[in-house]
Order: structure tokens, then C-alpha cells, then sequence
């Protein structure tokens, strides 16, 4: 198991996150080191994550959407950021997989952007072995962002792939476990953070997202998993 100071070294620290809570599930640890020790520190969430509990009538899509950005800040500030340290892309929630031209350039520039402002800086995205479309497009997008920004560092972090059986990732994976227990208590704060994902705000919806026990329960760990990249 690697120390945070050797895994993220002298870097900056740059989160995507294709929607708010996975910046705290995935490494909110790491995050909440780094912004101890006055790292540079930039999260962009791709989008407001306003899909998540469909046909709901009390939190319709855009009240949604602004409830899971003010989420975003409190949980933000749990691990010790401001709000100039996150943006919000706005990208349609359940379509990264599927955007347009225009849409695509725009995330791409400001990825590489954020990326070349942070130099040297180590970036975090969602596994290419989770399960959902907009984290595998999350991931393909970065990858491709990255592609202009001289000597990027780029790893993944896993946040439902913890469900999965082993063999459905289609190969060995490579990574290492970051110790963060000096800072685990920190990043539940932060997850709980994100009332809405733990069932605690909309009631109506009966196919909404919530955050499993079993997930939790790796998320809550005290170390946090970076993989390499892949595919």
C-alpha cells in the first residue's frame, strides 16, 4: 500500500467526476489529504447528475440538478475545498456516451485546460470497468483530452466496479491501494454529504438511485484504489 505523498508526489490534483457524489466515493480520501497540504485542487463534474431519480414530481430534473450541485459544495467542504476549486460542465446526465460535436470539443477543451493550469498534475476519472455508460464516457473522454497535455499523469478510481465479479473486467487490472485512514472519517462526512444518492431527500421516485450498503462499505475503507489506465 502506497502513502498519499508517494502517490500523488509533487502533483497537482485534477478530479473528474461524470456526476456529483463520485468525488467523494471514489477519492475523497486523497482529496481531503491534498487539500490538508495546500495542493492546487480542481474538480469538474461533467454533469449535475439530474437523471438519477426519474419521474420523480417533488424534484423534477432542473430542482434536481440544483440540489445535487449544493451537494456537491457542502461535500466539497467537508474535505476542506471552496467552491472556485469545482465547475460545473452541465452535460446532459445518462448521455455522456452520446454527445454532440460542439458538446464534445467543449468538454474536451476544458478538461485539457483545467490539466495544463494545474501542471504537473495527476487526474482522476472514473473506471473504465464501472458499469455505467457516462463513466466509461468519462473515461474516454479524459483519455482523449490528455492526449495534448505534455507528460499528463492519468489513473482511474473504481466506484461500482467494487460489485462486479473479477472476471467480468476482461483482464488482470493494475493499480495500487493509497492509504487514507488518517483522513477516512473526513471522507464519510463528505459521501453523507450527498443526501439525495443515500435516499434521504426524493421519495417519489421508485427507480431513483441509491447508494448501496455494499458499496459504502468499500468506499468507506481506509485506503483508496487507483487503477492504471487501459483500453
Amino acid at each position: 500500500m502506497l502513502s498519499a505523498d508517494i502517490a500523488l508526489g509533487e502533483c497537482s490534483l485534477l478530479i473528474v467526476a461524470p456526476h456529483p457524489d463520485e468525488e467523494a466515493l471514489g477519492c475523497g480520501g486523497l482529496l481531503s489529504w491534498a487539500s490538508h497540504r495546500n495542493r492546487r485542487i480542481r474538480i469538474l463534474f461533467l454533469t449535475d447528475g439530474e437523471a438519477s431519480h426519474p419521474g420523480s414530481l417533488t424534484h423534477p430534473p432542473a430542482r434536481l440538478a440544483s440540489v445535487r450541485r449544493d451537494e456537491a459544495r457542502a461535500a466539497a467542504a467537508c474535505l476542506g475545498l471552496h467552491e472556485e476549486q469545482l465547475a460545473f460542465l452541465g452535460l446532459p446526465d445518462g448521455a455522456l456516451e452520446t454527445l454532440n460535436a460542439a458538446q464534445t470539443q467543449a468538454a474536451l477543451n476544458r478538461i485539457s485546460g483545467c490539466a495544463l493550469e494545474l501542471a504537473p498534475a495527476l487526474t482522476l476519472v472514473t473506471a473504465w470497468t464501472d458499469p455505467h455508460g457516462d463513466y466509461q464516457a468519462a473515461y474516454r473522454l479524459v483519455r482523449r483530452a490528455l492526449e495534448t497535455v505534455r507528460d499528463a499523469q492519468l489513473r482511474t478510481y473504481p466506484v461500482w466496479s467494487w460489485l462486479l465479479e473479477a472476471g467480468q473486467f476482461g483482464g488482470r487490472l493494475k493499480g495500487c491501494r493509497v492509504d487514507v485512514a488518517a483522513h477516512s472519517h473526513i471522507k464519510r462526512q463528505a459521501i453523507q454529504a450527498h443526501a439525495s444518492q443515500l435516499g434521504r431527500v426524493v421519495h417519489d421516485s421508485t427507480i431513483g438511485t441509491v447508494l448501496t450498503e455494499q458499496l459504502l462499505s468499500h468506499a468507506n475503507a481506509d485506503y483508496e484504489v487507483l487503477l492504471e489506465p487501459t483500453l
